[in-house]
């Protein structure tokens, strides 16, 4: 995975601009957070499924992903359902190139520099020391149950810890998506996506591998740190101005919010990604 240095260079922008992070904005009710995002991740994951015919396209030996397509696919259907920001540059958030998800490279290592520093540059100290043990039991386990349960766990222990409700918000988003992708995975997800990507290595130079199994463990790095990379995105282009209104839930500053609806965005690109390329490297073999 290449890093978009003009977004790491950026950041001291996203940085200058979070002056009121930690304000604890009366708007906020985070009462129901993580299931309000939990439905929007599902629903995200279901468009996503149903439109993989018009976002993975093969070209020579390798299988593509258009990043562009499925962020939009992914961002207009949330948009006005899930957040609202009129100010939000969205041509702006939206990327322009495709990945190559057909080699080892989908794998994702948790432990690597570039891992690490996209996170540090995604969320702050405090979020981090939260977030860490969380991500290191996730990244231990390939069992949907258990993932499901460390979220549940991971919610709880924001409600007790010292952030403020913004950077609470940010984080229920994470452990929101990793459970909503669980889930869905559990309930038919997988098979959904063992289809499609039956038909699209159907006479692409692929053959099928009787051992095929999802490295979960790629998943959920993918998944993690594609939505560290949407979250250092949109939290600077939401900190052009204005703020940003969760329904049901309140209001957050444009640098919040946007960072959560870029967060969001990049998490199910990841997800894609990273359950079409695993599938790929395990089940069918170039």
């Amino acid at each position: 995975m290449k890093t978009n240095i003009s977004i790491v260079f950026a950041f001291c922008i996203l940085v200058s601009c979070q002056e009121d992070l930690h304000v604890n904005r009366p708007g906020l009710d985070l009462s129901n957070a993580s299931e309000r995002f939990e439905q929007m991740y599902t629903e995200g994951l279901d468009v996503a499924i149903r439109t993989l015919d018009e976002t993975l396209r093969k070209e020579g030996n390798g299988i593509f992903l258009d990043k562009p397509s499925l962020q939009a696919n992914t961002f207009h259907h949330w948009r006005n359902n899930f957040f609202y920001a009129e100010s939000f540059d969205a041509q702006a958030f939206l990327s322009e190139n495709l990945e190559d998800i057909s080699g080892r490279n989908v794998i994702i290592d948790p432990n690597t520099s570039e891992f690490v520093e996209i996170l540090e540059k995604a969320y702050s100290g405090p979020q981090l020391m939260v977030l860490k043990g969380f991500l290191d039991e996730l990244f231990l386990t390939d069992d949907y149950m258990e993932a499901k349960i460390l979220a549940k766990n991971f919610h709880n222990n924001l409600s007790d810890s010292n952030l403020s409700i913004e950077e609470k918000l940010e984080l229920h988003a994470i452990g929101s998506g990793v459970y909503a992708l669980a889930d869905f995975l559990e309930n038919g997800g997988m098979d959904r996506f063992g289809e499609q990507m039956a038909v699209l290595a159907k006479g692409s130079g692929y053959s099928s591998n009787l051992r095929c199994r999802v490295d979960m463990r790629a998943v959920w790095g993918s998944a993690v740190i594609n939505g560290g990379y949407g979250a250092v995105r949109g939290g600077l282009i939401g900190c052009a101005g204005g703020t940003v209104v969760f329904p049901l839930l309140g209001t957050a500053s444009g640098c919040v919010g946007g960072a959560v609806m870029g967060g969001a965005v990049g998490f199910i690109e990841g997800a894609i990604a990273g359950v079409a390329g695993s599938l790929l490297y395990s089940c069918w073999r170039a």
